[in-house]
């Protein structure tokens, strides 16, 4: 997916639907300027992280969309993964005498 892509294809979906803005942030209590700011792919403009990510979700609820695709197609747009914490530590230590 190309930059650009992400947001211009859920604007046409919603302005095929006759959804404004408007209508979705009084159904999902976003914020405008967060619905717009994904429109347009400005991502500085978002919370960052599970926000947005639930944005995303409740926007495609709200159109009818697939919410996973649409989350997956999402996390392509911005590069985002989210990280799993791994254990970098060394091994414990057992002795021959201490029990499990």
């Amino acid at each position: 997916m190309t930059t650009g892509t992400f947001g211009e294809s859920l604007k046409r979906e919603r302005e095929l639907r006759s959804v404004t803005l408007e209508e979705i942030s009084a159904a999902t209590r976003i914020a405008t300027r967060f619905l717009k700011a994904i429109e347009n792919e400005e991502w500085d403009q978002l919370p960052g992280g599970v926000f947005n990510r639930g944005f995303v979700r409740a926007v495609a609820r709200y159109l009818g969309l697939d919410e996973e695709n649409t989350v997956a197609e999402y996390t392509l747009a911005v590069g985002d993964r989210p990280s799993v914490p791994v254990w970098t530590g060394s091994p414990p230590v057992v002795t021959p005498g201490q029990p499990w």
